[in-house]
């Protein structure tokens, strides 16, 4: 599958929609997780797995800190696949 900044960002934009019970038009890339979205810890813990699980990526728990928007998913990914982890 390649991995490109588009086909990421609506992936994870359906899966925040899935997750979250909203539409997808509704999410924005700048959207904040937690402000914007209302994203609590446990629901974030449901997006990294589902996010994993797709892309065949790891986010390392100390990582998750650092993920605010949903950009932020999406760069980690990018990054991510082309380590090849």
């Amino acid at each position: 599958m390649a991995l490109t900044k588009k086909s990421v960002e609506k992936k994870v934009i359906a899966i925040l929609a899935e997750t979250l019970d909203r539409p997808a038009q509704g999410i924005r890339k700048d959207a904040q997780l937690v402000d914007d979205l209302g994203i609590n810890s446990f629901t974030m813990i449901r997006v990294v797995y589902m996010v994993e699980e797709f892309f065949s990526v790891r986010v390392e728990p100390e990582s998750i800190g650092s993920i605010r928007t949903v950009a932020d998913i999406v760069d980690h990914i990018i990054e991510q696949s082309s380590r090849g982890t």
